[in-house]
């Protein structure tokens, strides 16, 4: 097990990175294969509109267990306001 402490100074304990990702893909067995399952966890994903719609795109890819994720949050003018701090950019 691995200790980390969370933004709120709480401490929690994970399993190794390997052991951890086989819990997670677990409920996709049966629904994707090894092949595409491993072609998932390596696959560089570019999610564009990552605010309220990327968002709910990026979530789900990560429970199916996507681990390299590509891109930058830049809000434009009109959005800033919903990122505090997209105003230091």
């Amino acid at each position: 097990m691995t200790r980390f402490t969370l933004s709120n100074g709480q401490e929690i304990e994970l399993p190794p990175h390997d052991e951890f990702y086989a819990q997670l893909i677990a409920r996709n067995q049966g629904l994707i294969s090894d092949e595409e399952q491993a072609r998932l966890r390596t696959a560089n994903l570019l999610i564009a509109g990552c605010g309220s719609i990327g968002g709910a795109v990026i979530e789900p890819l990560v429970r199916m267990g996507a681990e390299h994720l590509v891109g930058e949050m830049r809000p434009e003018r009109p959005g800033r306001g919903r990122y505090p701090s997209a105003e230091r950019t």
